[in-house]
């Protein structure tokens, strides 16, 4: 079965002049690529043959850019890679880089923040605004962003660049938090009965809505316990016996058990 090919972001900076790209693509069969501009850059032009292109910014233009593009290996087409480029003009103003960082849900992720200044001058790094759905912690430009629990879907936040006379462009840092399952959770559950069976309802919850599967640990020690795997059981009491008894359960989301919960039982006899 053909694979296909994988291609590669990266990213490149100019002073301002025409610089040469090579764009970047793998195949492991190891066949010849062929490759297309998805998007154009929007502050400049590409010319060449691609892979070796060469992008020239537009005059004056100081900022960032970019442009996507695709390989192909005569079967199958890659997924979309994205070329960066920061145009930093010697005559212009500092430029705070984009990036696009990944982590798993519940997972914090160390992010460094970038410039240029085209004097070389020292930055000083502002958040501009702060993520939706997550925090950050330490001192730009070396931050951290822990997520918000449980929350799986895309964040971003963004920032500028100081060289103590000019300010940048602001840059977004795009977060994507991809989901990760989460183990549901248990109850503890009592109940009461003066010697008749007792039909009760386990409960779990699970966070990301997954349908759930009930089983005993361990059984009752003064009367038996039928449960299905909804969730619904039966408990009988043995006899007349009064006194407390007890089982423990699990929930299950099809990849996971929860902790194990626990049925608290009274039985006061019957009357």
């Amino acid at each position: 079965m053909n694979d296909a090919p994988v291609a590669s972001d990266q990213a490149v900076a100019t002073d301002g002049t025409p610089k040469a790209i090579v764009l970047s693509a793998t195949d492991v069969e190891g066949s010849p690529l062929t490759y297309a501009i998805v998007t154009a850059p929007a502050h400049g032009t590409l010319s060449g043959t691609a892979p070796n292109l060469t992008y020239t910014p537009a005059p004056a233009y100081n900022g960032a850019d970019s442009f996507t593009f695709t390989a192909n290996d005569g079967q199958a087409t890659s997924n979309v890679a994205t070329v960066f480029i920061t145009v930093a003009n010697p005559n212009g103003t500092p430029v705070a880089n984009s990036q696009s960082i990944l982590t798993p849900e519940d997972t914090a992720v160390d992010i460094m923040l970038t410039g240029i200044d085209p004097a070389g001058r020292p930055l000083r790094f502002r958040i501009s605004r702060p993520p939706v759905h997550g925090r950050l912690s330490g001192g730009a430009p070396s931050l951290v962003y822990v997520p918000d629990a449980n929350y799986n879907g895309p964040d971003s936040f963004t920032f500028h660049v100081v060289d103590g006379d000019l300010v940048s462009n602001d840059a977004v840092i795009s977060i994507l938090i991809t989901p990760v399952n989460d183990a549901p959770v248990a109850s503890d559950l009592k109940f009461s009965t003066n010697g008749a069976a007792i039909d009760g309802q386990l409960v779990a919850t699970d966070v990301d809505g997954n349908p759930l599967t009930y089983r005993i640990i361990t059984g009752p020690e003064k009367g038996t316990v039928v449960v299905n795997a909804n969730g619904a059981f039966r408990y009988t009491p043995n006899g007349n016996r009064n006194g407390s008894d007890t089982f423990t359960y699990v929930a299950n989301d099809g990849l996971v058990d929860s902790a194990p919960a626990t049925v608290h039982l009274v039985v006061t006899g019957k009357p």
